[in-house]
């Protein structure tokens, strides 16, 4: 048996243990093909009766060790705190050290028997050049599609006495160093991840690659003049208000610590593991949330 009795929601299912019940195997794969399950049948003489050549009682703590090493290398690609890295790395040694000393699964001395392998799907394991031609071409047509589809909505026009975007020219003139820190930064790049895989107009994507997606003012599916990628005002609000004065206070939101998490950064778009903590320090700096600059 192979899959699950429903799906819903966009949470990444985490890897499941397969089950024998009676002489049939049971198999749950995660849904956004996050893995493949493999089952490899070793026929021995006439014999259909396949016994576990898996060793499928250790199965359930190689994928639980499996899923707290996923969890430990997204964290430490976000960097942090030098302590808290340190404490990540012995964890990750002591796991793998734990992993390296499961017994390997021995097929049975006769008879036919199977074995069961959950095979993630990365960019590791290497690409099809003919499925990565139609696959860019689909997108390729959604964006044409899109394009055409979407080039009469306009954002809404800004009420009367509401403060606009000024877009990220507009914060340069007086936050050059804060400029410069952000175009080091993922966000800088965002709408350039999009339209390098004609995704830009694609609709699951391009609200979170802009700046000011669906507000007034704003941008909309292909309107996204001068308020490309995950621009200042996205965390700080329309500028122009701040910009006529900016010594006035409270013309300019200063964001609290997790406000963009669940617009953007949830699953299926996350690593395992992903935190607001470990992701806080690429996108704040000296002058920037931080103390100089």
């Amino acid at each position: 048996m192979l899959g699950k009795p429903f799906d819903e929601g966009e949470t990444n299912d985490p890897p499941q243990s397969p089950t024998l019940i009676g002489k049939t195997l049971v198999v749950e794969t995660p849904n956004h093909l996050q893995s493949l399950g493999v089952v490899d049948l070793y026929v021995r003489g006439q014999s259909f009766d396949f016994a576990d050549g898996s060793g499928l009682e250790a199965t359930e703590r190689k994928l639980e060790i499996g899923r707290r090493l996923r969890e430990i290398r997204a964290r430490l690609d976000q960097g942090g705190n030098k302590a808290d890295l340190a404490a990540l790395e012995q964890d990750q040694s002591a796991l793998q050290a734990e992993l390296s000393k499961l017994p390997e699964a021995k097929p049975p001395a006769q008879g036919s028997f199977f074995r069961f392998q959950s095979v993630e799907v990365t960019d590791q394991l290497g690409s099809d050049a003919a499925v990565s031609s139609h696959i860019a071409a689909y997108y390729q047509r959604v964006n044409d599609h899109n394009r055409e589809a979407f080039k009469d909505l306009l954002p809404a026009a800004p009420a009367a006495g509401e403060a606009t975007y000024v877009g990220l020219e507009g914060c340069t003139k007086c936050h050059a160093s804060q400029r410069k820190f952000w175009d080091q930064t993922s966000h800088a790049a965002a709408y350039a991840t999009l339209s390098s895989q004609h995704k830009e107009f694609n609709l699951d994507c391009v609200g979170c690659h802009v700046t000011g997606y669906g507000k007034p003012g704003g941008t909309t599916v292909t309107h996204v003049e001068n308020l490309t990628s995950v621009q200042c005002e996205v965390c700080h609000g329309p500028g122009s208000k701040h910009a006529a004065a900016p010594k006035e206070k409270n013309l300019v939101k200063i964001p609290g610590h997790s406000f963009c998490a669940s617009e953007c950064h949830h699953p299926p778009h996350v690593h395992p593991g992903w935190s607001v903590d470990a992701a806080w320090p690429k996108i704040v700096g000296p002058g920037h949330g931080m103390p100089g600059g």
